[in-house]
């Protein structure tokens, strides 16, 4: 089965109230099948065309192949029915690409190195980062966050779909599928977070989400969606204010060893996004798909391994980033 199984989904009241707060701003068996590296190669990828890459280092982690259940019956309508799906082996980045990484990537074009582009993005792209909106600066969120070098160990952010495409591309790498994602933050164990069944901030933090502050209304949201005390959540228990420098988290780090894979920052996949068990829709004119929840999310609930939300591919948020992965090559284990 391609592990690339994106979906579309139903859209449940809770559902669309957590896209308009998107739009308004994330075995001793395993241990032996998990490997971190660090790579450059090329990747001919299966997900789109890729290029031959760079000398671009990515810090990556090992997936071994196997199968598990996708999906979740205690979830939102998109994450049911539970697809049983087979992955083949792949490595994923340990970290979300970071704003140091890109300002490489985009040196690289500046100076007419070859992008490969999807046949929807317009031909013209740069590839810059959107800046913050004044409702995001409202939040706290830096205006230098992107030229400032003392964020460039932060995960880049406002870029959109098409500029995640073109950048695996140029780095040698492609996109996660969805599949891939939820596979690689679960396990074969089925954890309903990357690290386990705990609580992001029990007893100490293991994620980054929801710094603002919300309003009696957004309060009275969140006590219905989590169980988390207030003082928990308001108080900044996870250490910073907005966004963390990847790896800050590494007691809520997946089994293969990926870091980051619930809060800080929302990931884009390769994949479109359909209902389990459908086709892919056959225009273009598709959503993409988000995973793992990120630094303003308003509850742990986005956080569950299982979680997905569809958004426009020329979504630009302070909130959404990403990271990359790569097939392994021929003759490579």
């Amino acid at each position: 089965m391609n592990p690339q199984l994106s979906p579309a989904r139903t859209r449940s009241q809770s559902k669309k109230r957590r896209l308009k707060f998107l739009t308004a701003l994330p075995l001793l068996f395993l241990l032996s099948a998990c490997r971190e590296n660090s790579a450059s190669t090329g990747d001919p990828g299966k997900d789109g065309p890729q290029s031959g890459g760079p000398s671009q280092s990515h810090s990556e982690v090992y997936v071994s192949a196997g199968s598990f259940d996708m999906g979740s019956n205690y979830g939102e309508a998109d994450e049911q029915p539970i697809i049983r799906v087979d992955v083949d082996p792949f490595y994923i980045d340990k970290y979300e690409v970071t704003n140091a990484q890109y300002k490489v990537f985009l040196a690289a074009v500046k100076n007419g190195a070859k992008r490969v582009l999807h046949e929807d993005c317009p031909k013209d792209k740069d590839h810059q980062p959107s800046p913050a909106k004044n409702s995001e600066i409202n939040f706290r969120f830096p205006k230098d966050y992107f030229s400032n070098p003392k964020f460039d160990t932060y995960p880049v952010v406002g870029i959109d779909w098409y500029d995640a495409y073109t950048y695996a591309a140029w780095a040698g790498r492609r996109l996660p599928s969805e599949a891939e994602w939820e596979y690689a933050a679960r396990s074969v164990e089925n954890r309903e977070f990357p690290w386990g069944s705990e609580r992001p901030l029990t007893p100490t933090a293991k994620a980054n989400y929801f710094n603002p502050r919300p309003n009696r209304k957004g309060r009275r949201d969140l006590e219905r969606l989590d169980k988390f005390s207030t003082t928990a959540v308001f108080d900044h228990a996870d250490g910073f204010p907005f966004i963390a420098p990847v790896g800050s988290y590494p007691e809520g780090k997946a089994k293969c060893g990926a870091m980051d894979m619930a809060g800080n920052v929302w990931e884009w996949t390769s994949s479109s996004y359909h209902l389990y068990g459908k086709k892919s829709p056959k225009n273009t004119k598709i959503l993409r798909v988000l995973r793992g929840g990120a630094w303003d999310s308003p509850s742990s609930f986005l956080f569950r391994t299982s979680n997905r939300v569809s958004v426009q591919p020329n979504v630009r948020r302070v909130s959404i980033g990403f990271r990359t992965a790569r097939s392994l090559k021929e003759g490579e284990k």
